[in-house]
């Protein structure tokens, strides 16, 4: 039996309260005679859940569809209140979990360490496999984080930093 505070509660879509609604666990129905849950998709490119609502557009009577991602419904509809410059998070950094209890507005994250090393992948099912070995993102964090005298020197494709006089050979005109 489930407590009244995991209960799944409806409510309508702000850009479509007449013909859908959202739930707390994030599934969208379509209103009607017969409602039914719309189907999810994950995007490829972001790895978030979106959905395809369709509606009558009044002015050219046509039907219409647009795509919205699911976690931006939950989030609008059940934590109102974001502020200028807030984006959407993950308590759990699953993308694929968009129950309002997992989501929260907060201001935008600066992390110098990629998802994977800070154990923030969508699920380690669908997570790429890594190679064995140091990644490439692990030898530009560490190459970041060792004490440098200029951080603003390039580097190199292994992930270590150009020394200055690697950089600039005063004897460049005789070798060409």
């Amino acid at each position: 039996m489930t407590s009244p505070d995991n209960a799944e509660q409806w409510r309508p879509v702000s850009e479509f309260p007449e013909a859908y609604v959202v739930s707390s666990l994030g599934r969208i129905r379509a209103k009607g005679p017969v409602p039914r849950l719309v189907s999810q998709r994950l995007d490829a490119r972001t790895g978030r859940l979106r959905v395809s609502l369709s509606f009558l557009d009044s002015y050219t009577d046509t039907v219409k569809t647009v795509q919205r991602f699911v976690d931006l419904l939950v989030a609008e509809t059940f934590l109102p209140g974001a502020k200028r410059g807030e984006l959407l998070h993950y308590r759990d950094g699953d993308k694929r979990n968009v129950a309002a209890s997992n989501l929260y507005w907060a201001a935008k994250q600066r992390s110098y360490k990629p998802a994977e090393l800070t154990k923030l992948t969508s699920s380690p099912a669908t997570a790429p496999a890594q190679p064995q070995g140091q990644t490439l993102a692990a030898k530009f964090i560490a190459a970041f984080e060792e004490d440098n005298d200029d951080p603003d020197l390039p580097l190199k494709p292994d992930g270590t930093r150009y020394k200055e006089d690697e950089l600039y050979d005063p004897d460049w005109r005789s070798k060409i």
